[in-house]
């Protein structure tokens, strides 16, 4: 599991909020994807975790909990992480030289301003 983001619940002390996705792993152990991202709730006092929202279809990040209760969050499609082919790993390395001249220009252009 990665458990990232954690905010405190102004509502409730002692008890925060944090969103957290699996880790899939293949045949031989490796590293294969992150799961759908879900909203949890940990009250520390009591000792209790609760799924606040979760969706196989959307990830669900960064919570907040706003003082009348409810719960914000970003909310964006779910994606398997995918290993580039060998085409693309291709041409990242052939547009490399061409990023690095775009990135001076620019750097050189603000430093002007």
């Amino acid at each position: 599991m990665i458990d990232d983001a954690p905010s405190w619940d102004p509502r409730t002390p002692g008890s925060l909020v944090y969103h957290s996705a699996g880790i899939g792993r293949d045949a031989e152990g490796h590293f294969y994807g992150l799961g759908p991202a879900s909203v949890l709730r940990l009250d520390l006092d009591a000792g209790r975790l609760e799924t606040l929202i979760e969706d196989d279809a959307y990830d669900y990040l960064a919570p907040k909990v706003m003082p009348d209760g409810s719960v914000c969050c970003i909310r964006r499609p779910w994606e398997l992480y995918r290993k580039p082919t060998m085409l693309q790993s291709a041409a990242m390395i052939a547009f490399f030289p061409y990023h690095l001249v775009r990135t001076g220009v620019y750097l050189v252009h603000s430093l002007s301003m």
